[in-house]
């Protein structure tokens, strides 16, 4: 599957780069992370690169969605590495990517649900409120 990730560029302003999606784990039913990869055609060896994304509800507000990209790195023939979870988590993994290892509690889906990046907006940081118990895209 194809996601549209808004980037800022310092030469072009803003400009939408096309990911394949790869992963999303979703908890509560919302997603939680994802693993995408875009393409590198200007490196020495062009490939694509793995970027790694935090999802949650801005102050617990589940129709207030925010994503952060929380690193890159590593190609896409490098795979990912499998999770063990503590308690059963649903998530989609696409058929593109390879798989270190062996999953525990993971329920897995046929499909996603949906591109979690359209109703989304990023953030370039987010933090917890210890008091609240919730995450914000700013100090609440």
């Amino acid at each position: 599957m194809k996601v549209t990730i808004p980037n800022y560029d310092s030469r072009n302003g803003w400009i939408d780069v096309e990911h394949k999606l790869l992963y999303v784990e979703y908890r509560e039913d919302i997603p939680f992370a994802a693993i995408t990869a875009f393409y590198v055609p200007e490196a020495d060896k062009p490939y694509w690169r793995k970027v790694y994304w935090d999802f949650f509800p801005n102050g617990g507000d589940t129709n207030d969605m925010r994503y952060y990209e929380n690193g890159s790195g590593g190609s896409l023939e490098e795979g990912i590495n499998a999770c063990k979870f503590a308690k059963p988590v649903e998530v989609w993994i696409s058929s593109e990517i390879v798989i270190k290892g062996e999953f525990v509690n993971a329920v897995f889906l046929p499909k996603p649900k949906g591109d979690p990046f359209k109703e989304a907006q990023e953030t370039p940081s987010y933090i917890y409120c210890k008091k609240c118990n919730e995450y914000y895209d700013e100090y609440p």
